[in-house]
Parts: structure tokens; C-alpha cells; sequence
């Protein structure tokens, strides 16, 4: 396991909405959304988010993280 040292007080559940990668393409099968029309969050922000839950210290618990780029309309 990665992260066998972490206890279980981390985030079980990290929703982010929609991200760009090249996930996206595969999806769509049409290539990158073009920009604007449909706001995608950086794979950077979900880094950052985990980044957070793992470096939070032993006394605090993450139970849920959601994060939605600015624009999503669901």
C-alpha cells in the first residue's frame, strides 16, 4: 500500500467535478473541450486537495472533500 503509514482519519472521499486530462478526450472522443465552454479544474487542484488531507495533523479528520470548478452548472 502507498500510503501504509496513514491512518485511517484521512479522507475517504475526494469528488472532484469535472478535470482536465486526457481522460476528457477519450471521452468525448473529440479532443479537448474548447476553453470556455465547459469549466474543467487543473489535475493540479486535485493534487493540492490530497496534499492538504495527507498533511493535516493526527487530531483532525477529513471525512469528505468536493471540489467544483467555478461555472459548473451540476
Amino acid at each position: 500500500m502507498l500510503f501504509s503509514g496513514v491512518a485511517w482519519r484521512v479522507a475517504r472521499s475526494i469528488s472532484p467535478g469535472g478535470v482536465d486530462t486526457d481522460m476528457v478526450k477519450s471521452v468525448t472522443g473529440q479532443g479537448p473541450i474548447p476553453e470556455g465552454e465547459y469549466p474543467l479544474l487543473k489535475a493540479e487542484d486535485i493534487a493540492n486537495a490530497v496534499t492538504y488531507v495527507l498533511s493535516t495533523p493526527p487530531h483532525v479528520q477529513v471525512h469528505e472533500i468536493t471540489i467544483r470548478p467555478i461555472g459548473e452548472k451540476y
